[in-house]
């Protein structure tokens, strides 16, 4: 999904066009804020995989009752990852729609239609990623996961220091753009 996204962002960039660089610098906040979410969705499934010796969903669900702070970190990268307000990712996809939407005058109905896809396509994968933390860690446990020890210390200091930057950025985008406009010629 964010791949898609970058892309959007990447085909919306017109040098001769005002708006030309939203799309372009969306693309660029939205790479950085990717890298930090998914490195950190995937400390968080090391870490259940490790616990519990599975990632299949059949077989999890109830582990915010024994490790509540490791559920508590998945929500904040699941709400990352699908781009909620106050996280790097959303700043980035909303940069990047306004700039695919400045390119339309001169891009015409294909670029509509691939706005209106990839509208659809956060609409998804809000849906994908709310079922998936619902799996994991709500509803009735399973004897076996009522003892599990939750979240180390390391896996917990390195989601945190992956998720500050995510906010920092996301109420602050310019923290990242002011280095991403160094970068490109005007």
């Amino acid at each position: 999904m964010h791949m898609g996204y970058i892309f959007l962002g990447l085909a919306a960039f017109s040098p001769l066009a005002i708006h030309g660089l939203l799309g372009l610098n969306g693309a660029a906040l939205l790479m950085f804020a990717h890298g930090l979410s998914v490195a950190a969705a995937f400390a968080l499934c090391g870490e259940i995989r490790q616990r519990t010796g599975t990632l299949d969903y059949a077989e999890l669900g109830g582990l915010a009752k024994s490790v509540p702070v490791l559920g508590l970190l998945f929500g904040f990268v699941a709400m990352a990852s699908v781009g909620l307000p106050g996280f790097a990712n959303f700043a980035g996809e909303i940069l990047v729609f306004f700039g695919a939407t400045a390119a339309l005058p001169s891009t015409g109905y294909l670029m509509m239609i691939t706005i209106i896809i990839g509208v659809w396509g956060v609409v998804v994968s809000a849906i994908y990623m709310l079922r998936a933390y619902r799996n994991i860690f709500w509803g009735p446990i399973a004897a076996r996961w009522e003892s599990l020890a939750d979240i180390s210390p390391t896996a917990l200091y390195s989601v945190v220091l992956l998720l500050i930057p995510l906010m920092i950025a996301g109420f602050y985008p310019q923290f990242i753009l002011k280095m991403v406009a160094t970068l490109i010629p005007q």
